[in-house]
């Protein structure tokens, strides 16, 4: 399968360069600081890919004007902290997107992830999310048992199912690295456990967090998520079924 990839530098586009069956998807890092956009087209569609704090303008204007010639559809992938990756049917509507970008690149994000509480009705809503909101009972291969450590006041990850979000990435050894108490992205996703340990409720949310993925890089990862309490002889605990999947949250 072949693709064409174009460089973008310094406001001029490259010549098209052909690549083969070889992998596309390396991470050119100095090319992007540097301030260079990444258009690959194919027949799967058009990958466009820069970082938004490096002095990209000029290059993603001129790219602007390529992506009507381009195939669709169109993934952007944007760099601000972590990766962000969006997809598009239509070249308006990805050219409309990338113009809003430019002009929001001095966002500054005191946080690495975003809550939102939703409806779990929603259309958008994996079905395995509205299934166990009506019935009350997760399937443990979905979700992340928690318990609370009494002597540092943290949640600790006692089992991770293998189709939960981040047994899918990460695997399901407890030791991984969303499953520290300690990060950053652990003590902003685990407030609201008290929550729903209060109430004695489930709790929905969509959630975008800024994760290190196994191979080192930052991604922002979209999933959806109820948190429910869980009955144990030991203390409290909860067990948090978890979906990756497109969220209404948009930060940038």
């Amino acid at each position: 399968m072949a693709y064409l990839v174009n460089w973008v530098e310094y406001g001029v586009m490259a010549p098209e360069q052909p690549v083969g069956d070889e992998p596309i998807d390396r991470l050119h890092s100095r090319r992007f600081e540097q301030g260079s956009v990444r258009v690959v087209s194919g027949p799967l569609g058009t990958e466009i890919k820069w970082m938004i704090g490096s002095p990209c303008t000029a290059s993603l204007l001129r790219t602007v004007l390529h992506v009507a010639s381009a195939p669709p559809p169109y993934v952007l992938r944007f760099h601000l902290i972590g990766w962000f990756e969006e997809v598009y049917a239509l070249a308006a509507d990805a050219v409309q997107r990338m113009e809003n970008i430019l002009t929001r690149g001095d966002r500054y994000f005191p946080t690495r992830a975003f809550l939102r509480e939703g409806n779990p009705l929603d259309a958008h809503v994996p079905s395995v999310i509205r299934e166990s909101m009506s019935s009350h009972i997760p399937p443990e291969e979905f979700t992340v048992e928690c318990s609370v450590d009494g002597v540092s006041n943290s949640y600790i990850v006692d089992k991770v199912g293998p189709k939960s979000a981040i047994g899918r990435v990460w695997g399901t050894l407890t030791s991984s690295y969303p499953c520290q108490p300690t990060s950053r992205y652990g003590d902003a996703v685990s407030e609201a456990y008290e929550d729903v340990l209060r109430t004695g409720k489930p709790r929905y949310d969509q959630v975008l967090a800024a994760l290190r993925m196994p191979d080192n890089q930052i991604h922002w990862v979209p999933y959806h998520r109820v948190i429910f309490p869980k009955q144990r002889a030991g203390g409290l605990a909860v067990a948090v079924l978890s979906q990756i999947a497109r969220v209404d949250i948009k930060v940038v």
